[in-house]
């Protein structure tokens, strides 16, 4: 592989990974204002912009719409995108900033939980060791104790076990249609999923919070665009692990905007589900024998 291509990979994985980063802020800054489906709503139905542009100029793009089959399988993994940003925006709004981050990085040990049931994968003994290790760096952040902060937390966990979902679906479905046709038909799909639930609970947004709305979408957009390049510049194995820079986003947000000082079990807590996450990435990387 070529060098340069590889860093340039990497460069756009680390920007994908800082535009979500921008995003999960926005929405952190702007969920007191307005419910958690209609900031998902807006997400989605922004992104459809650079969402559009990258089918539109896409290599031998493919019709959008092939199979009555296949537009069912796209449509109903953008309705659980739907449900997933809408438990994402919950979350935000019931943790610290940087507890929500951290959670929300369980999404690969779900991933390989989920692996077994919809891609009949086999995963061996010590990667479930890396799960139930990972998820014990959950709990000592979510910290159950029946307060309104574990009620975000259980949000937060939905979040990652319906993103694992989209994001295996995404690996079933790429095999059958291009990247832009599958980002675009998600963000079609979950904007309108996101929009009739949302107009039964949608408050007028005032022009300086429509600017941060649109931005916020345009963010979401991007950053899936630059993790999109990014995995064709370099191998997966180089640009999964990249994901973990946005735990210092998280810290460093979190510090910034919120007056949020990590304590122990935060710290033990990343230490956990990064450590576990990177083992389960770095296994999975390996070549089969």
């Amino acid at each position: 592989m070529d060098k340069s291509n590889f860093k340039l990979g990497i460069v756009f994985a680390l920007l994908a990974i800082a535009m979500f980063s921008i995003m999960n802020a926005v929405i952190k800054g702007i969920e007191t204002e307005y419910s958690p489906v209609q900031v998902a709503f807006i997400r989605f139905f922004i992104s459809i912009i650079p969402c559009f542009g990258f089918y539109y100029f896409e290599k031998d793009r493919p019709k959008l719409f092939i199979s009555t089959k296949l537009t069912l399988q796209h449509f109903i993994r953008g309705g659980v995108s739907a449900l997933s940003i809408t438990a994402l925006c919950a979350a935000f709004k019931l943790l610290p900033f940087g507890d929500a981050t951290a959670i929300n990085f369980s999404s690969i040990l779900f991933i390989t939980a989920l692996s077994v049931p919809i891609l009949g994968q086999r995963v061996d003994l010590p990667r479930w060791v890396a799960v139930f290790v990972g998820f014990t760096g959950i709990l000592i952040i979510a910290q159950p104790g029946g307060d309104i902060f574990c009620m975000g937390a259980v949000y937060a966990l939905f979040y990652s076990l319906t993103d694992a979902y989209v994001i295996i679906m995404g690996r079933v479905l790429s095999d059958k249609h291009s990247p832009g046709a599958s980002a675009l038909l998600l963000c079609l799909s979950a904007s309108l999923v996101s929009g009739m639930i949302a107009c039964f609970y949608w408050q007028m947004p005032s022009v300086h919070d429509s600017l941060i709305l649109v931005a916020l979408g345009l963010f979401g957009g991007v950053g899936f665009l630059l993790q999109t390049m990014a995995y064709n510049f370099a191998p997966a194995s180089a640009v999964a692990p990249m994901a973990y820079s946005g735990m210092i986003w998280g810290v460093v947000f979190g510090f910034v905007f919120w007056n949020e000082i990590p304590d122990l079990s935060l710290i033990l807590g990343y230490v956990l589900i990064v450590g576990s996450g990177y083992y389960i990435i770095r296994k999975e990387s390996k070549p089969k024998v």
